[in-house]
């Protein structure tokens, strides 16, 4: 279980204006130490009257601040407290934890260092709970919901010990569903959980470090055979085989596997069964039988192992390990997706470090998004991810109501595992141009990014366009031969042209195992930054600008450039710490320069 306590960092300190008078002093609060104590005595009285899961030994409440957390007289008073911060909601705004055996010490140092506190709270529920989540168990409270319940840089640590239990037990007595551990670190605790509503409610209230309860959305592959599931069917079955010759150079491709998690394998087509370096089926808990129901992980196999589409692509030059999880049915409490990430990263690790995840969330969960960006950084992996797509519908009725390519693909955001700060996350874009969309630009179904804080996707790669018409009075947009990209099919020795970021993840994954066996050794974040400047920024042809960060992220990926040095172009990786509170500190590094360059490009990329 959770081992120490690490707090969380707060938030970054704003610059201050250099015009103007600087303040002396934070400025003081209004409210007077009886206000105070009233309102932290009906929170301890509240706690100690809500025992029916776990006798929590702390209590944790909301404290504001007269001025930023950043001044150190206000700092120093929430320190004589006694209080364990747990997370900063803001620069005026705390979270904090309180031993309940403390609690008259507590008000003695509260009465001498309440200067700095406009008010002390309750945690509401709003703040521990999903909106949309709390408004269900509003309307339904007799209906069942799959969550995530996050406990994150919690105090009391002994308590989180039997947190787990506590609530599996609570919840095994009043038949309310099932609890699971799905995700443990020295920081945090991740639970999932299918419950009746309104137990949910009653463990939001009752427990007092729970930091976070929101509800997990489907999460499936981009393209299934059941039209009820996928986020878009975009594929066109070729009439007949499009035939390669076959080599015999497989033995010498890289050792460096990638993993796919995915819906099986077509195991007896002959461009992918001699490129198989292992499989495992959590629909069987063993290597076999790993069978593709669906079509969708032959297809992203194929782009693994060939790096493109095969008209282009006609060399192995990689291999792919196969791990089935989806198989049509929403089995997401037997087999947490983070669980199955954790156990492949576990089962491969001295076998592979790479994995593609060409599958999406319908909607966001930021407790997964968490767990999986933790995980990552911890395993050191190198994860890749598919952006999403825009369902086809969904792009029509955009253009139905009057907004046009690109500007819609702004409004459709990406989530997990594409929103993963510590992931490699793959856009599509396109390769042959189309009335619609010209060679070279974002896909039309590529998702954007809704977090101007960072830059999502990372890179971009071929996913394939699509057609348009508006011959019927309405816009209609579709697949069209030669738009997608030709790649395995689970059907016989024949080939697919399929379309989607589902595509083009697996295309940067065999980049990446190239790249990793050239420069063995290569950390997740420096496999980044190399991927990151080998990019060649896209440009909208319609008016001459560069598409947006969100659009395209950091360009479209040069598998040339991100695996070779060429002549004028040398690649340099260096690894290092910047202490970002010390602005004084600076790195020096000697490099040669290059006789025919004339410019340096830096990337820099930052770890979580």
């Amino acid at each position: 279980m959770l081992k120490h306590q690490v707090l969380p960092k707060p938030p970054k300190k704003p610059r201050v204006a250099k015009e103007g008078k600087k303040r002396r002093f934070p400025h003081a609060s209004q409210t007077k130490f009886p206000a105070l104590n009233s309102q932290i005595a009906e929170i301890n009285g509240n706690a100690k009257s809500r025992n029916a899961i776990l006798n929590s030994p702390t209590i944790h409440f909301i404290i504001h601040l007269s001025d930023s957390i950043y001044w150190k007289p206000i700092a120093s008073s929430i320190e004589k407290l006694g209080v364990n911060i747990v997370s900063y909601l803001g620069e005026k705004e705390i979270r904090v934890s309180l031993r309940k055996d403390l609690y008259e010490q507590f008000l003695d140092s509260l009465e001498v260092n309440s200067k700095y506190i406009d008010s002390i709270k309750e945690i509401a529920l709003g703040t521990k709970m999903d909106e949309s989540l709390l408004e269900e168990i509003k309307q339904k409270p007799n209906d069942n919901s799959l969550v995530s319940i996050e406990f994150s840089n919690a105090s009391g640590l002994s308590e989180i010990e039997i947190v787990e239990s506590a609530i599996s037990n609570w919840v095994d007595k009043g038949q309310y569903g099932t609890v699971k551990k799905s995700f443990e670190s020295d920081t945090t605790l991740l639970l999932l959980a299918f419950l009746v509503n309104k137990s949910i409610e009653t463990i939001a209230e009752q427990i007092y470090p729970l930091s976070y309860v929101a509800k997990i959305p489907e999460i499936m592959l981009e393209s299934e055979k059941d039209q009820s599931r996928i986020d878009d069917e975009l594929s066109l079955e070729l009439d007949s085989t499009f035939q390669l010759e076959e080599t015999n150079e497989s033995g010498n491709i890289p050792s460096h596997p990638v993993i796919s998690i995915d819906s099986g394998i077509n195991r007896n087509h002959f461009l992918l069964n001699s490129n198989i370096s292992d499989t495992f089926d959590y629909t069987t808990g063993g290597n076999t039988p790993c069978d593709d129901d669906f079509g969708h992980g032959s297809n992203v196999a194929g782009l693994v192992i060939y790096g493109g589409d095969l008209r282009q692509s006609r060399l192995p030059t990689t291999k792919v390990i196969a791990v089935k999880n989806f198989d049509g049915q929403q089995r997401q409490i037997e087999r947490d997706i983070i669980k199955v990430i954790q156990e492949s990263i576990n089962r491969y690790k001295y076998t592979s470090r790479i994995l593609n995840l060409s599958f999406s969330a319908r909607g966001p969960n930021s407790s997964q998004t968490r767990a999986l960006d933790e995980l990552v950084f911890k395993e050191d992996c190198i994860v890749l991810a598919s952006a999403g797509n825009i369902r086809k519908e969904h792009i029509e009725s955009f253009l139905n109501s009057g907004e046009n390519y690109p500007d819609y693909i702004t409004h459709q955001g990406m989530f997990f595992p594409a929103d993963c700060r510590n992931v490699i996350t793959v856009g599509a874009c396109t390769e042959a141009p189309s009335s619609f969309v010209p060679r070279d630009c974002p896909s039309p179904f590529t998702r954007s990014n809704y977090c101007r804080s960072i830059i999502k996707p990372d890179v971009m790669a071929p996913g394939g366009n699509l057609e348009h018409s508006n011959s019927t009075g309405a816009n209609q947009v579709f697949p069209v031969a030669g738009l997608g990209i030709l790649t395995t099919s689970n059907v016989a020795n024949r080939q697919i042209e399929k379309f989607g970021t589902s595509m083009s993840s697996p295309i940067v994954a065999n980049t990446v195992s190239i790249l990793t066996q050239r420069r063995f050794g290569l950390s997740a974040f420096l496999t980044k930054a190399v991927l990151i400047s080998s990019c060649t920024q896209m440009v909208n042809a319609t008016d001459g600008c560069i598409f947006s960060n969100s659009l395209q992220g950091f360009g479209k990926m040069n598998r040339e450039y991100a695996v070779n040095s060429l002549d004028w172009r040398v690649c340099y990786l260096l690894q290092g710490e910047f202490d970002t509170t010390n602005q004084d500190v600076i790195h020096r590094y000697r490099f040669l320069f290059p006789d025919l360059a004339d410019t340096i490009e830096v990337t820099v990329v930052k770890e979580k």
